[in-house]
C-alpha cells in the first residue's frame, strides 16, 4: 500500500515557531557581528580595538551567528524528523531565550570592555596622583614629572647606561604609514622552543604509533586469509 502525502496548506509555509526564532537569532547576533566588522575595518579604529576584547567580541558573535545559531534552527526543524517526536515547547522556548540573553550578556559587554572607556573616564576623574615612575621602568619618558612640561626636559640628558642595553632588539613600525615608531626588545637566546617542539613531536610519534598499532591489530584479523576446517 503506497503512502499517502497529504499537501500542506498555503500560507502555512512560514511560521512564528523554535526554528523561525533561532533564524532571529541569526539576524540579530550577525548584524552585530557585521557592523563592527566594519568599525574594524576603518585603520584609525582598528588602531585603538587592536588586540583588545573588542575583537573577541566581534569574533564571537560572527562565528555564533553563522554557525550556532544556524545549526540550532536546523537541529530544530528536522529533529522530529529523525526522532519521531514532537519538541516540548515548554522548555526549548525558554531555553532559545537563555541562550540569546545569555549570549549577548556574555559578548556584548566585551565591546566596552575592549575600548576600556569606562575604566579610562574613570581613572581620568577619580585617579589618585601617581608617583614618578610608577613601573620603575628604564626608559627616558618616565624620567619626566608627571604630568609632563610642554618642554619635556629642560637640557639634553647624559645616560650612562641602560639595563637593556646587551638585549637584541628591532625597530617596529606604524601598521598604517610604516614610520618606526617603537624598539621591540627582543628576548635572549634560549634552547626552550627546540625542546618544546621535541617534546611535542614526541608526543604525536607516540600516538601515531599507538594508532598504528591499534589499526594492525584491528585490520589483522580482517585480512588474514581464512582456513578451511
Amino acid at each position: 500500500m503506497k503512502d499517502q502525502v497529504t499537501a500542506m496548506p498555503a500560507g502555512k509555509t512560514d511560521r512564528w515557531d523554535l526554528p523561525m526564532l533561532y533564524i532571529f537569532g541569526v539576524f540579530f547576533v550577525f548584524v552585530l557581528g557585521g557592523l563592527t566588522g566594519v568599525m574594524l575595518a576603518m585603520v584609525p579604529f582598528d588602531c585603538q580595538a587592536h588586540d583588545s576584547h573588542f575583537v573577541v567580541a566581534h569574533l564571537h558573535y560572527v562565528v555564533a551567528g553563522a554557525f550556532l545559531f544556524p545549526m540550532l534552527a536546523g537541529l530544530y526543524y528536522w529533529l522530529p524528523l529523525l526522532t519521531g517526536r514532537a519538541t516540548i515547547k515548554r522548555l526549548s522556548v525558554p531555553a532559545f531565550w537563555l541562550i540569546l540573553v545569555g549570549f549577548n550578556l556574555t559578548f556584548l559587554l566585551m565591546y566596552l570592555v575592549g575600548l576600556l572607556l569606562i575604566d579610562l573616564l574613570i581613572q581620568l576623574r577619580y585617579g589618585r596622583r601617581s608617583k614618578r615612575d610608577p613601573w620603575q621602568a628604564t626608559t627616558l619618558e618616565w624620567a619626566m614629572p608627571m604630568p609632563p612640561p610642554s618642554y619635556n626636559f629642560a637640557s639634553i640628558l647624559h645616560l650612562e647606561g641602560h639595563a637593556d642595553a646587551l638585549s637584541p632588539a628591532t625597530l617596529g613600525v606604524h601598521m598604517s604609514s610604516g614610520q618606526p615608531d617603537q624598539l621591540i626588545v627582543l628576548p635572549k637566546s634560549t634552547y626552550l622552543p627546540l625542546w618544546t617542539g621535541l617534546a611535542a613531536a614526541k608526543a604525536v610519534l607516540a600516538m601515531l604509533a599507538k594508532a598504528f598499532i591499534a589499526l594492525v591489530l584491528i585490520l589483522g584479523p580482517i585480512m588474514w586469509p581464512a582456513t578451511c576446517v
